[in-house]
């Protein structure tokens, strides 16, 4: 796919549109994470600390949700394909682009080997072997060739997208990923994982990579704060202080309740 000749002007027009419809869909997927299937994905990438989320920065809710809607499968379905059997998208759509490329969709280390500026990148997807264009307008303006990022992808024709929140990975944080048991296997076997087996291998490269990075200044937010304000399941509600009357109608208080 990559250093072919490629039309970067038709790259950058779909690219804006599938980016467009991208970013309205990530409003609404985060609904389709249980509260359960956050704390599981918080857990893994230690974001959770004794019953509560700890960031180091808020572009990581960006990181926890991206991974608990494409990494997170109960009975074998993720946040993506809950929203696909709910709202099935026109044929031929925009929509069913972008949500065909977040079934596609998958997390690598990848490489920049050369930057088209005001369009994009070409990098080498070092798990897989592969090289690709990557479409990002800002990243071209900012990237530096040899840097390593982990992040999630979705492939269209010609051209990936970036999803979530890429990470830079360090040197030493590389070695470390590269030590993993499940990444100690040749390229092949990696593409023949499964989804649950690639969704825990993603998860152990996040953790890696945050705690690489982790000279940042620490905020505290509970779970249910994080999920009003990124539309998970409650979001829109009104906030139930722990004094309040607990909502299901017990007659007790919410900390003695619900709240417990």
């Amino acid at each position: 796919m990559t250093h072919a000749v490629l039309d970067y002007e038709d790259i950058i027009a779909r690219y804006r549109r599938m980016r467009k419809v991208g970013v309205e869909l990530n409003k609404i997927l985060p609904r389709y994470v249980s509260k359960e299937g956050l704390e599981a994905t918080a857990r893994k990438l230690g974001f959770w600390q004794k019953g509560t989320l700890v960031f180091d920065d808020m572009d990581q809710t960006t990181v926890l949700f991206d991974q608990a809607i494409h990494g997170y499968f109960t009975d074998g379905r993720n946040a993506v394909d809950r929203y696909l059997a709910d709202h099935p998208p026109g044929p031929e759509s925009d929509q069913e682009a972008v949500l065909a490329a977040k079934k596609r969709s998958f997390f690598s280390l990848f490489q920049v080997e050369r930057i088209v500026p005001s369009v994009g990148v070409h990098v080498h997807d070092i798990l897989r072997d592969r090289r690709y264009f990557m479409a990002d307008v800002g990243f071209s303006q900012t990237a530096v060739t040899g840097l390593v990022l982990a992040t999630r992808v979705l492939p269209f024709e010609n051209f990936l997208t970036t999803s979530g929140a890429p990470l830079p990975v360090e040197a030493d944080t590389l070695a470390k990923i590269f030590r993993l048991p499940a990444l100690n296997r040749p390229s092949q076997d990696i593409e023949g994982m499964s989804e649950q087996e690639m969704a825990d291998v993603t998860a152990a490269v996040i953790h890696l990579c945050l705690k690489g990075n982790s000279s940042r200044g620490i905020s505290y937010q509970q779970l249910d704060e994080v999920a009003r304000k990124e539309g998970t399941p409650g979001a829109g509600e009104p906030h139930v202080g722990r004094n309040d009357p607990c909502p299901c109608g017990s007659g007790r208080k919410y900390k003695k309740c619900c709240g417990k």
